[in-house]
């Protein structure tokens, strides 16, 4: 369980972790109406973090590429693409457009590189390279590791249980937040403390402020208010929004 933890606080502290953004409309696939993961599948394409191979169709059945399956977990994990100027992997480019995901699973310590230098992303993906990248993202120790190659319908079932996982630690981060209001003089400061149920969070909070004219807040939670008048503070921890009032008065 700590191991899970960790793991997310390493995720939170290395990129800035988002939720991914809902598409309004959910892609209509008609080769999946009879597979298992049909739910996972429509669940991950709303967000978009799948995406079908063309003329309206999934393919559940087919092997997933082992670059593909960097995207889907990456985004699953809620990692940013990150671009360092020299690639981790030698086969690898920066203009490929699985690059930033590869890397971002590097930099949270879920991918290694291997021996050779090379990524192979074009080759399909094993059952035991996702118990490898799940182990070293989350902890998890779940999955038997195998040469059998994953299809798209059982990487959507796995990238669709660790979305839950991450919404359920998001639901669950916060404490409480103090103050829950503020009432400060132009030219003070005043932090806003937001406390995780636990030792640290998984997800990093980001700090928002409706009113550029009143004042300001820093990445760290500091509101600084330059000119008499109100606003909102807002702060973002996962899937949650918190609030705290604020006003300004003059010197």
């Amino acid at each position: 369980m700590q191991r899970k933890w960790l793991a997310g606080c390493l995720t939170a502290a290395l990129l800035y972790v988002t939720p991914v953004q809902a598409d309004n409309s959910v892609p209509s696939f008609t080769d999946i109406e009879h597979s298992y993961a049909k739910e996972a599948i429509l669940s991950l394409a709303g967000q978009g973090i799948v995406n079908g191979v063309g003329s309206g169709k999934f393919a559940p059945e087919k092997n997933m590429a082992r670059k593909h399956f960097a995207v889907v977990i990456a985004k699953s994990l809620g990692a940013q693409p990150f671009f360092p100027e020299k690639p981790t992997f030698v086969d690898m480019s920066p203009q490929d457009p699985e690059y930033g995901y590869v890397e971002a699973l590097v930099k949270i310590g879920a991918l290694q590189l291997a021996k050779d230098g090379n990524f192979r992303g074009n080759e399909p993906v094993r059952e035991q390279d996702a118990a490898a990248v799940l182990y070293l993202a989350t902890g998890l120790d779940t999955m038997k590791p195998s040469t059998k190659a994953m299809t798209r319908a059982q990487v959507a079932v796995l990238a669709n249980t660790l979305v839950q996982s991450r919404t359920r630690q998001a639901l669950m981060a916060v404490r409480d937040i103090s103050p829950q209001s503020i009432e400060v003089k132009a030219g003070e400061k005043r932090k806003i403390d937001v406390r995780p149920q636990q030792e640290a969070f998984p997800f990093t909070p980001v700090f928002g402020f409706s009113n550029p004219a009143v004042g300001s807040v820093s990445a760290d939670g500091v509101f600084t208010a330059q000119a008499a008048g109100t606003g909102i503070v807002t702060v973002n921890v996962g899937y949650n929004s918190y609030t705290v009032e604020v006003r300004v008065i003059a010197k």
